[in-house]
């Protein structure tokens, strides 16, 4: 215990020493660095930042005169024994980051080298970290942890993994103090828990360049065996040529945080780089990209979350083959390949399902009703980008479709409880007699009595999937009724193959029970 306290002591002494020598003549290159970079007196003093001298003895001599022993100083990794003489400061000519864990003691340091230092030697490194002691394991800890974790149970703010220091702290100065950073390493599973316990879906954040797609790519493989309900990850993207540093800097708070609104989940951002890495214009590229994104739920070991993935794959592999296919029969339709007969009109009225009513304006209200009740889930990116291109022929409904997504966009950083009033406020006014009869039954009923937040929006989620795909549905049998209306002209050849199609994606659809009724 003695020994540690003694460690503790000499990195508290060596952020003092660091804070000092940032003041001192030598360092006035470090000041006009951090002045440019935008950092102000403020922020220098909060993340305790120093800067360690060019002289190689004068901090083992300021750690003497203080009663820290040369054993001490070499634990906590503030000096280097050589192989002769006294040892030597491991820091030298580098500004001072002051590492700390979660009871904010300073643990260790991160030094960067000035921009017109040597470009070659072990000096030139742009970063230096202090090397694993008794006291730090680069691998478990996080820079601003403790700030970050603060800052997301009383403020509420978005957990967010960005590259480096000084991301973090112009992050800090902008006003978001929920910013984390790896220490000089990959991220580890170690940190992934880090984050999780502060979080159940922290965003990674990191540079738009070529490093910082890798960055995230071994972020979503780390964290896939791991997932689970209650810990996944979100990815942002930021604007070309930009990091979260100059992002702030060029256009402010709100355009990082617009940044993060629009950060995708795990599940999206396996879809994502499935599209990149196959593409899908031909059926071969599209088995390809069927098997690569599919094998990625085998390495999810949480069944409920592999199962919901999967259910997710599978949907975008639906639409993606509908879309293919639609395309396909618009180009052979346009070309004129084929006569109508006879005998394909009375083949296509067999595959045609019978039609009661508009069931298409009835998927729409149903979508909406949803929404209405349970308007917190337009935070779901891929929920609000499907809801906000949806095409509602009926002028009435079409008015309260605009009404949902234009509160929405008004309310969409609030508390979900003001959101949802907001909703009933501006929305129910223009609700038409049908719509209002649906409200009452629009979420399932143990997800109206569900406490529990996550609980709840796991519950509102398998909802939704179940009217969206009765949505799918209902637009191919939709897409069914046209076709026919078609076979009286040029294309029926190719209008009869894709009828063919329709109708085996409406078989699979009603397989998995998602078909919609009539009663609500």
């Amino acid at each position: 215990y003695d020994a540690r306290k003694k460690i503790y002591e000499a990195l508290e002494l060596a952020t003092q020493f660091f804070a000092v020598q940032l003041n001192a003549p030598e360092a006035m290159k470090a000041r006009a660095y951090l002045q440019e970079r935008g950092l102000t007196g403020e922020a220098l003093q909060r993340f305790r930042i120093g800067y360690a001298p060019a002289d190689k003895n004068s901090l083992r001599q300021f750690l003497l005169q203080k009663g820290i022993r040369l054993r001490e100083a070499v634990a906590a990794g503030l000096l280097i024994e050589g192989g002769f003489g006294e040892p030597y400061s491991r820091f030298q000519a580098r500004i001072m980051f002051p590492i700390l864990d979660p009871q904010k003691r300073v643990v260790a340091f991160g030094g960067r080298v000035l921009p017109d230092a040597p470009a070659t030697g072990a000096a030139s490194a742009k970063y230096i970290n202090s090397p694993e002691t008794e006291l730090f394991h680069k691998g478990q800890m996080l820079f601003n942890a403790a700030n970050a974790r603060k800052a997301v149970t009383q403020s509420d703010q978005t957990l967010v993994v960005v590259e480096g220091y000084m991301d973090v702290i112009a992050l800090a100065q902008a006003g978001h103090d929920a910013a984390v950073a790896a220490l000089g390493t990959a991220m580890t599973d170690a940190h992934l828990q880090l984050l999780w316990r502060m979080t159940p879906e922290p965003v990674v954040c990191l540079d738009g360049d070529s490093a910082g797609v890798r960055a995230m790519q071994r972020a979503l493989e780390l964290a896939l065996p791991l997932m689970a309900p209650d810990a996944g990850l979100r990815f942002a993207m930021l604007p070309d040529k930009h990091d979260p540093d100059s992002l702030v800097k060029a256009q402010g708070l709100e355009a990082f945080q617009s940044v993060l609104k629009a950060a995708v989940p795990m599940s999206a951002m396996i879809w994502r780089q499935g599209l990149e890495a196959h593409g899908s214009e031909s059926a071969e590229a599209r088995a390809r990209l069927e098997q690569a994104v599919m094998s990625q739920c085998d390495k999810v070991k949480n069944q409920t979350s592999q199962r919901h993935l999967r259910d997710f794959l599978r949907q975008q592999l639906r639409e993606l083959n509908y879309s293919s296919s639609r395309q396909s029969w618009v180009t052979n339709k346009k070309s004129g390949q084929g006569k109508a007969s006879r005998a394909n009109a009375a083949a296509a009225a067999q595959l045609l399902p019978t039609m009661q009513g508009s069931k298409l304006s009835h998927a729409q209200e149903t979508l909406l009703a949803f929404l209405i009740e349970a308007p917190e889930m337009l935070h779901v990116g891929e929920i609000e980008e499907f809801v906000g291109h949806l095409t509602v022929e009926d002028a009435g409904l079409r008015a309260v479709h605009q009404a949902v997504m234009d509160c929405y966009h008004r309310h969409h950083d609030e508390p979900n409880e003001m959101l949802a009033q907001a909703i009933k406020t501006e929305v129910w006014p223009k609700l038409t007699p049908r719509l209002q009869s649906l409200l009452h039954h629009a979420t399932p009923r143990q997800a109206q009595t569900i406490e529990d937040k996550d609980a709840r929006r796991l519950a509102l989620s398998v909802h939704w999937q179940k009217l969206h795909e009765a949505y799918y549905a209902t637009c191919l049998e939709a897409e069914m009724q046209q076709l026919v209306a078609e076979m009286s002209g040029d294309g029926a050849e190719a209008a009869m193959s894709r009828m063919a199609q329709v109708q085996a994606e409406i078989a699979r659809l009603k397989e998995r029970r998602f078909a919609l009724t009539d009663e609500i």
